[in-house]
């Protein structure tokens, strides 16, 4: 687990509509309309929550953005979206890249003042998993980002950062990006990912099977 303090930006109801993100929205393509032959998906996912006193809140992913890490690309400048159900996706040129941001959508500290839009950076060094080498007609699942966010009055917020990797949220994301968009071409390479869940799962599940409990062989005589 990685503690994180500072550098992240408030958008307020009037700086949003002014916000990159509004272009961002209003101009970009749906990222399954990118060319399969030429390009990756990248999915991002995040979960934000906020700790206060008495409980634990989530709050919601709106956009975010993914940072160029390939060697030799002179000045690259970040790929940003909107969520795309709950999750951000990229479609990308193959190269090496690494989540830059998050935006989240929170309530403001005074209670019944509305909501603010929060620009979280993720760590740019440590958590080398982050880091993805993609090619054309990939499809990449980032893992699922846990960002805890520790607000504190009249100083920045610390944050505290984990990733996680699971068969299991794997599959429903990709299950539900296709219930959610026109995925074109790319439905037939997220089901080869979705396919290649299964065999892995069903090995695993055989491997236990041999293996019998407590690391014993299943046909093992007493």
């Amino acid at each position: 687990m990685k503690a994180f303090r500072g550098g992240a930006r408030i958008l307020g109801a009037a700086g949003l509509a002014l916000s990159s993100w509004a272009g961002v929205a209003a101009t970009a393509p749906s990222p399954f309309e990118a060319d399969t032959v030429r390009h990756a998906l990248i999915v991002v996912d995040a979960l934000v929550q906020r700790k206060s006193l008495l409980a634990t809140q989530e709050s919601p992913v709106v956009a975010g953005t993914l940072r160029v890490k390939t060697p030799g690309v002179r000045k690259p400048h970040d790929h940003s979206t909107k969520a795309f159900g709950e999750v951000l996706v990229f479609a990308v040129e193959p190269g090496r890249y690494r989540p830059g941001s998050v935006t989240t959508r929170m309530p403001k500290m005074q209670v019944g003042t509305g909501t603010m839009d929060l620009v979280i950076p993720l760590p740019s060094d440590s958590m080398r998993a982050l880091d993805h080498v993609v090619a054309a007609g990939s499809v990449v699942y980032v893992g699922r980002i846990g960002i805890m966010t520790l607000p504190r009055a009249f100083r920045q917020n610390d944050y505290r950062f984990t990733l996680n990797r699971d068969d299991d949220r794997e599959r429903k994301v990709w299950e539900r990006l296709l219930d959610l968009g026109k995925p074109g071409a790319w439905e037939s390479l997220i089901q080869r990912r979705l396919d290649a869940i299964t065999v892995e799962a069903d090995s695993i599940a055989a491997a236990d099977t041999l293996q019998g409990p407590l690391g014993a062989p299943a046909d093992s005589a007493r």
